[in-house]
């Protein structure tokens, strides 16, 4: 669908479909990814709290080093 409507970006988070598109030369980008351009942007103050719920309530399979660097990279912790 990206390539027939002329994507410039396919959100998407399962791995497999990631890897599909990436092959047919999409740019992806998943949720973490757009919490993080969220904080950037100012819509957000912290992303711990949406990747915690993420987590916790949503039942979203992020596994700790994907949910440390993002943290990292978003100035959250050290």
């Amino acid at each position: 669908m990206g390539l027939e409507i002329g994507a410039s970006l396919v959100l998407m988070d399962e791995r497999e479909g990631r890897h599909h598109a990436q092959r047919m030369g999409l740019r992806t980008m998943g949720v973490v990814g757009v919490l993080m351009l969220a904080k950037e942007h100012g819509h957000l103050s912290a992303i711990r709290p949406s990747l915690d719920a993420l987590r916790s309530r949503a039942g979203f399979w992020l596994g700790d080093p994907v949910y440390r660097q993002a943290l990292i990279a978003a100035n959250e912790i050290p």
